[in-house]
């Protein structure tokens, strides 16, 4: 079965609306992204309001429903309509946070029809990826105003749904090609959980599709939180329709912004509220910064319609001027998908490269502290490792002065199409000396980062677990940061 949001993001405390998969009995059941794997179970909310959605009873203390037709066509640019149920996210075991809903068939007395809807019911045990995610969605509960948290994170929603297959097409034609859709409608399954990928299989990483939250985005959120660090969550469609980055009185809330995986589809308004951000922290001493554990980030200028579609331009920004924000950009850089061979992706393997440290004031900066790696050493390119890539992102021509180039990776043979020199780099923008940072960016370059950061098995592990821990307990200000600044920006509290 299958179930999307209405939209992709709400307020914590408030009424959410989900689509259900049309006439079919089912159940829901809740989780959250907490800081294993594992999905934590949530409880039942209330349901405050349904259309075209009828309660039949209750069986094992959780209500199941029966929806009702709908005539919409199943396309990947159009609303899809489909019968919708509202929660109330009032419950104290709700807050701010990401939460996945998912979806299964039941029987007339409301008990689960197959093993997937058993192990939903149970609750234990589930990990967001095939074939759980298959009948899942993915959304976001966001602070009506900041709280205590001082990192925000942003969920890639657009670049989920500018790869979701789902109704046979998006932005990429896949293999074999097929027609494409531009835009696409963020009301269909997908966007992140539930929708159809048509990527080439990671060889580095099969349990997981890419353009899937599961795999790049859900380890980077574990991690974080299993350090410690108190976080908001926004889609990119809250950054395109708000800064909610910075107070009314022009102050940076957060310490750090956050992006990891596959950030790909910017607005000229998420682009102006994150400049917006970072000159904040630049004007006030503190906050506004940036941690980039993303590769291609940045790279198609789009845009959000009223009835909730995405419209990839599927234009560049004049110039490579992304650079000036986050200091890197795809044309300069990689990627290597594989060869599209009698309708199936083959030859996915890439080449097996990593980082090599520039220089020795790289060496000394922060960002390595606690690695020891040295002025010329390489991290990343071991064994089992493959750092660089999928897709990454370089230098431009011009190098923006303000960046500090921390490393490089070897020439890539394997090219994009578009990259000129074909090497991926890793970047810094470091406005001050001090421990606690402002308006500072960090790129890592690289898409497949969070992959290295948390999987044991790779050479590089321990070095990129410290400098991703480097990174924000630098510019977040630490995980105590609540206990310590009580009383910072009390006035707006």
């Amino acid at each position: 079965m299958r179930i999307y949001p209405d939209v992709p993001s709400g307020i914590a405390g408030q009424g959410f609306t989900l689509c259900v998969e049309p006439n079919s009995r089912f159940k829901l059941a809740f989780f959250r992204q907490d800081w294993s794997t594992e999905l934590v179970p949530v409880p039942f909310p209330r349901v405050t309001a349904t259309q075209k959605v009828t309660a039949l009873g209750q069986s094992n203390g959780v209500p199941y429903f029966q929806s009702g037709a709908s005539s919409v066509p199943e396309t990947p640019d159009n609303d899809w309509q489909w019968p919708s149920i509202t929660i109330n996210t009032s419950h104290s075991s709700w807050g701010r946070d990401v939460y996945i809903a998912a979806i299964y068939g039941v029987d007339s007395s409301g008990q689960p029809v197959d093993d997937i809807g058993r192990a939903f019911q149970a609750g234990q045990g589930i990990v967001p990826v095939p074939p759980y995610s298959d009948s899942m969605a993915l959304f976001v509960l966001k602070p009506a105003l900041p709280a205590e948290a001082n990192i925000a994170y942003i969920i890639p929603v657009a670049t989920y749904h500018a790869y979701n297959y789902t109704g046979n097409g998006c932005f990429y034609g896949g293999c074999p090609s097929v027609k494409t859709y531009n835009p696409v409608t963020l009301r269909r399954p997908g966007g992140g959980l539930g929708g159809v990928i048509r990527e080439p299989v990671d060889p580095y990483d099969t349990f997981s599709p890419r353009q899937h939250f599961a795999h790049w985005d859900s380890k980077m959120i574990s991690w974080i939180k299993n350090q410690g660090f108190l976080i908001d969550f926004y889609t990119d469609v809250d950054l395109d329709r708000a800064n909610p980055l910075v107070l009314p009185d022009g102050q940076p809330w957060y310490s750090l912004l956050v992006s990891a995986g596959h950030h790909e589809y910017w607005t000229p308004n998420m682009r102006t509220n994150v400049q917006t951000f970072l000159n904040a922290g630049l004007t006030y001493g503190s906050g506004g910064n940036y941690a980039i554990f993303s590769g291609n980030t940045c790279w198609w200028e789009s845009a959000f319609s009223a009835n909730w579609t995405l419209i990839g331009r599927k234009s560049q920004w004049p110039n490579n001027n992304e650079s000036d924000l986050i200091g890197l950009t795809w044309e300069y850089g990689s990627g290597w998908w594989g060869t599209c061979s009698n309708g199936t992706w083959t030859k996915t393997e890439r080449q097996n490269i990593g980082y090599t440290l520039q220089d020795a004031k790289a060496a000394q900066s922060w960002v390595f502290a606690g690695t020891n790696l040295q002025s010329g050493q390489t991290f990343g390119d071991y064994y089992y490792d493959y750092l660089v890539g999928y897709e990454c992102d370089g230098l431009p021509s011009t190098s923006n002065p303000n960046f500090q180039i921390l490393a490089k990776s070897a020439p890539l043979t394997q090219s994009n199409g578009w990259d000129k020199n074909g090497q991926a780099a890793m970047v810094l923008r470091d406005s001050s000396t001090g421990r606690y940072k402002a308006g500072t960016v960090f790129n890592c370059g690289t898409t497949d980062w969070a992959r290295i950061l948390t999987d044991t098995r790779a050479a590089a592990h321990n070095n990129v677990n410290q400098i991703t821990l480097n990174v924000i307990r630098t510019l977040s200000d630490g995980p105590d940061f609540a206990e310590r600044s009580a009383g910072k920006h009390s006035h707006n509290k």
